[in-house]
């Protein structure tokens, strides 16, 4: 069941999340940020002791590794210089640190999701470094990897091993599913909105809501079951993932989500959203070719990056 331990740890999760709502709205929240980040890290090393668990030392590597990616998010939000630089080789580092747990998780991984689970988060990490370091290839690899991701969860949540004996697991089997189709809508909006195509709010929101109904009849379901099923718990930790994940995302204004690509650089980035966003991208319009021209002083390193 839910220890203590997680308790925390989700909490100081969504108190982090929450933050970055804030900071996209511009409040001042720059210090907490930087001590939640800390506090979180320093958690994650000691809650052994603490809570006297028993927690993996390469979980724990694990989860550190990943708040490289938190602290460039923090840093590039709070416009600290170079910081769009860490965020592209945080992403390097969870696609070799996900391809490397693929490789271990083969054999002894409890589930076949679990086995391919990491091959899949490996090859779309690997597409937002390949996009964010301005190389072809990276929307067809995105494409591919959520398609995939997408398939196998569905499959995956049909064919559990969730006995049906009674109207209860019966129930938890479906809630089960919904809940994993809610995650895989949501991951639609997520692939939308990273690619810039329409509808990706209405189809988060959609999503969200879902996610929402179908999570908390699972979390009852789980609760209320006297044994623990591993299943079950996956898909709840899957779904919290996703939608805290999910609700930065599309709290990030334009500004701030072109900020992890270009760095601080207002006239590039102005002449990016003017081009692909109001003028319905149109290479020919006067935005486009200007934006093009700073695009290539950006790749030979003649726009310095703003200090502020």
């Amino acid at each position: 069941m839910i220890k203590k331990s997680n308790i925390i740890e989700i909490i100081l999760i969504l108190t982090l999340a929450f933050e970055l709502i804030l900071k996209n709205f511009d409040f001042k929240t720059d210090y907490f940020l930087y001590a939640n980040l800390i506090f979180l890290n320093i958690f994650w090393i000691i809650q052994n002791k603490i809570f006297n668990t028993k927690i993996k030392k390469s979980i724990i590597i694990e989860k550190e590794i990943i708040s490289i990616t938190l602290w460039a998010i923090v840093m590039n939000l709070c416009k600290v210089k170079s910081s769009y630089v860490l965020f592209q080789i945080s992403l390097l580092i969870l696609s070799i640190l996900f391809l490397i747990k693929f490789i271990r998780n083969r054999k002894i991984a409890t589930n076949w999701l679990k086995k391919q689970e990491p091959l899949v988060l490996s090859l779309i990490f690997l597409s937002f470094f390949i996009q964010y370091m301005h190389y072809q290839g990276s929307g067809i690899l995105r494409i591919l990897s959520f398609s995939y991701y997408i398939v196998i969860v569905i499959i995956f949540s049909i064919s559990n091993n969730i006995k049906k004996n009674n109207t209860e697991q019966r129930l938890l089997r479906i809630m089960n599913l919904l809940s994993n189709i809610s995650i895989s809508i949501m991951l639609i909006s997520i692939l939308f909105r990273t690619m810039f195509w329409h509808n990706s709010r209405m189809i988060f929101w959609f999503s969200l809501i879902l996610s929402f109904i179908f999570g908390y009849w699972l979390f009852i379901g789980y609760i209320k079951n006297k044994k623990e099923i591993i299943i079950i718990s996956q898909t709840l930790k899957r779904l919290f993932i996703t939608v805290v994940i999910s609700i930065i995302l599309f709290s990030y204004f334009t500004v701030n989500y072109s900020r992890l690509d270009f760095g601080n650089r207002p006239e590039l980035i102005n002449n990016y959203i003017e081009c692909r966003f109001n003028k319905h991208y149109d290479r020919n319009s006067t935005s486009c070719e200007r934006f093009e021209e700073l695009y290539e002083d950006f790749r030979n390193g003649r726009i310095p990056e703003k200090d502020e």
